[in-house]
């Protein structure tokens, strides 16, 4: 009896739930909510943006930006560290050499 009866009150209360989900004035209020939040969450994104370029902090594009450039930087650096050091061996080479 009570199986039955768990049986049929879960059986209603899944018809309800399909018939709420799938109601047209609850498919309209929930893409409201939905809409609502991505409205809410761009103006938030753009405020916060604008904010920041009035007090002259980096954002996080300028901050990869700069990251890219630094590295950039050490490579290049690190390549002529290379190149001097082998035009200076080659250099008290050739004043061996010559001695």
């Amino acid at each position: 009896m009570k199986k039955d009866l768990m049986n049929r009150v879960e059986k209603t209360i899944d018809e309800s739930v399909g018939r709420l989900l799938t109601h047209p004035t609850f498919l309209q209020s929930a893409s409201l909510v939905v809409n609502f939040n991505s409205f809410r969450r761009k103006w938030l994104r753009q405020a916060i943006d604008q904010a920041l370029a009035k007090i002259e902090l980096p954002r996080r594009e300028d901050q990869e930006r700069m990251y890219s450039q630094i590295e950039t930087l050490k490579a290049r650096l690190e390549d002529l560290e290379s190149t001097s050091r082998t035009k200076l061996e080659v250099v008290q080479g050739s004043r061996r050499v010559g001695s």
